[in-house]
């Protein structure tokens, strides 16, 4: 974000400063720049994007800045499920497939230019969705047909429990391919996740780099004043000006 050199130079000369002082108001400077830049990207996700979970939308890490090391890093786990979610909103272009496309991709259901999406006006709670997907790999590995018999449907339906099965997308069938549940109070299946093309987002959020530099441009001089300030007030309780 900004190196020790170039804060040197703004304030070799100030009064009451000891060369020792440089690193560390380089270091406070920095960490406070990258915090402001971490704030920032965190808002700009929740404000842009239809996102409520807090664990997307405070999602940007900060490796603050040590003496030694002058240099913050403000970054997404590159391995984290939060930086999947998001990178095709900084980047555009298609997004990762999911756990369960890429099962239904393996057992043929459906191809790697889809992807699953629920109907307009569905939403899946937490609770359906780990349920379907549990049952989804059980019968995975019972070989299960995504078309059920007569024989099986009636025997299901008198179980008394949803039962969820896929149409793909290369099956002959009247329904559209996606994940359908059989409900016991139900005469047909509903459908909770379409198979679908895949999609092509818009970069609709600012790279880091960008944000980094608008906040070392707007606040830097703040940032670096009010760390001088703090450490002057320092070196004067302790005596050592």
């Amino acid at each position: 974000m900004s190196e020790v050199k170039s804060i040197k130079e703004l304030i070799k000369d100030i009064d009451g400063l000891r060369t020792r002082d440089i690193p560390y108001i380089a270091m406070i400077a920095t960490n406070n720049i990258a915090f402001d830049t971490k704030q920032t990207i965190d808002k700009e996700i929740g404000g842009k994007l239809n996102i409520r979970k807090k664990r997307l939308t405070t999602s940007v890490r900060v490796k603050k800045a040590s003496k030694s090391n002058p240099y913050a890093k403000v970054f997404i786990d590159e391995n984290s499920w939060q930086h999947d979610t998001l990178k095709h909103h900084f980047f555009g272009g298609d997004r990762d497939r999911k756990g369960l496309e890429k099962s239904l991709m393996r057992f043929g259901f459906m191809s790697s230019d889809e992807i699953l999406t629920p109907p307009p006006g569905v939403t899946i709670r937490p609770s359906t969705y780990v349920k379907m997907i549990s049952q989804l790999k059980l019968v995975y590995k019972s070989g299960y047909a995504a078309n059920e018999t007569r024989k099986s449907r009636f025997r299901n339906k008198t179980k008394r429990k949803e039962r969820y099965f896929v149409i793909g997308t290369y099956e002959r069938s009247h329904l559209h391919p996606g994940i359908y549940v059989r409900m016991p109070d139900h005469d047909k299946p509903i459908n909770i996740m379409r198979i679908a093309k895949k999609p092509n987002y818009k970069d609709r959020l600012k790279d880091f780099d960008e944000t980094v530099e608008e906040i070392f441009d707007k606040k830097s001089e703040m940032h670096l004043g009010k760390a001088m300030d703090y450490v002057l007030k320092k070196n004067k309780d302790m005596g050592w000006v």
